[in-house]
This record gives C-alpha cells, structure tokens and sequence, in this order.
C-alpha cells in the first residue's frame, strides 16, 4: 500500500435488537432444565471512543508467516480510514520490525485494533488521536514523552469506559479516579514501586485527598483503576481507628 493513498473512511455499527418477552420464572425454569432455552447473543456495547470501526476483517495471503509492523498499520489505516501521522524515525523503525504470524486466519473486525494495538505495546509504541471528524488522523510514537518524537496527547477517558479500554494495549488514556476511602497521596508514593516507566508513558499525579490522574497505556489503566477501587472498599471494611485512645497504663 503506498503512503499516499487515500482511504475512505468506513464506519459501521451493528446493533440488533432484541425485544424483552416477559415468561414466569416457573416456565423459564422448565426450558433451562430441559436444555431449550437459548438465550440471545448480546450485541457489543456502541464504543464511545473516537475511533472509528473497523469495516471488515484484517485478511492475510495464505502462507503469511511474518508482517511489518508498518503494513499492520497501514492495513488499519485501510479497514478504518485513518490517517497516520508519526516522525520519520518511527516509521523507518516500523517498517523494520517484523513479526512472526502463526496462523494467517482472518482477524475478526471487532478485534482489530486489539490485534494491531498488542504488536504495537509489545514494542513498546504508543498510538493516540489526533483529530476525528470525515478525515480522522492517528498519531503513532515510539517515546510518547517526547525526545525524538513530537509528544502525543492522552486521551481523555471515562471510568464508564472500563471495559473498552481492555481492548486497547498501545492507546494513550488519562483517566480521573476518584476514591472515598484511602489516602491518594499515599497512593502515588506506594505505586511508584509497582509502576517503573522510565519513558514517561505512565503518570500519576494526585488531585487533593481522594482523587487521581492516571495516564497510561489504556488496557493498563483499565487494571489499575479496578485494583485501586478494590483497595478503596477495603480500606472502608477496616474498623476505624479509636477517636481517645487510653494513654499507657500507669
């Protein structure tokens, strides 16, 4: 594919519905045990992110054995109608990492961007939007906090938006959590030894007393907001401190 093509931009969103038949439970029960109660596929939820879909599957030639890191974007960028926009440096690093396929089956089209994200993390790239509209354009860059590359900008994210940003290994998020219980302050000084990012892809900054900002690699933030709202429900299980305690005994 060359650089200059254009693509259209193909967005596609399916979303049968399925009407609610109400059934008494003594009947629904009886089609469960007797193995004929088939209960309907649940339609995807609408992304809210500003990607747009992919419009068909990701196919390879039979035999496909290996593949550029660049032709999986531009692949993309053809399935999506993105632009890509990223340093030359980073392109000419793209177009020469290959990497290995071992099957050359069709990728299904809701797992696109999870495909091409997983490559894209493990070599430790990042990719973030830079604008959207009928021509979007996607920056890509191998040192998100700058250096060679122009720095990219998070994207703002919601906590509604949990589930999604699983799907994500290599987009750039900022995420606002807000916590009841625990100490965010503490928190940063204590996840520090768990997040070592000498590339500055992640970033925690505490806002007051219960509040942070996240920043990182969206499947990553996904996780650690899940595992620091779990943290904030033990710590309000725990028995408070005695408001006088006894002074040592005389």
């Amino acid at each position: 594919m060359s650089e200059g093509s254009s693509h259209s931009l193909v967005q596609r969103i399916e979303t049968p519905g399925f009407p609610f038949v109400p059934m008494k439970l003594a009947a629904l029960l009886s089609l469960v045990l007797a193995g004929g109660a088939l209960a309907p596929a649940v339609p995807a939820p609408a992304s809210h992110l500003p990607l747009p879909l992919a419009g068909a599957d990701m196919t390879f030639e039979p035999g496909t054995t290996e593949i550029t890191l660049d032709e999986l974007l531009q692949r993309l960028a053809h399935l999506t109608g993105l632009e890509l926009a990223m340093t030359a440096q980073t392109q000419q690093m793209l177009r020469s990492i290959k990497e290995p396929l071992e099957f050359a089956e069709p990728v299904p089209k809701d797992e696109v961007y999870s495909f091409v994200e997983a490559f894209l993390a493990h070599q430790g790239l990042v990719i973030a939007p830079i604008t959207g509209g009928r021509r979007p354009i996607l920056g890509v860059s191998a040192s998100p906090a700058g250096g060679r590359d122009a720095p990219l900008d998070a994207l703002y994210v919601d906590e509604a938006d949990l589930a999604e940003l699983e799907l994500h290994p290599a987009l750039l998020v900022r995420l606002l959590v807000q916590l009841k219980n625990i100490d965010t302050r503490q928190v940063q000084t204590q996840l520090r030894q768990l997040l070592v990012d000498n590339t500055g892809t992640s970033q925690i900054v505490p806002v007051g007393e219960h509040s942070l900002i996240l920043q990182g690699r969206a499947r990553d933030i996904a996780g650690l907001t899940q595992l620091l709202h779990e943290a904030d429900k033990a710590s309000a299980a725990r028995p408070p401190a005695p408001a006088n305690p006894e002074g040592p005994a005389k």
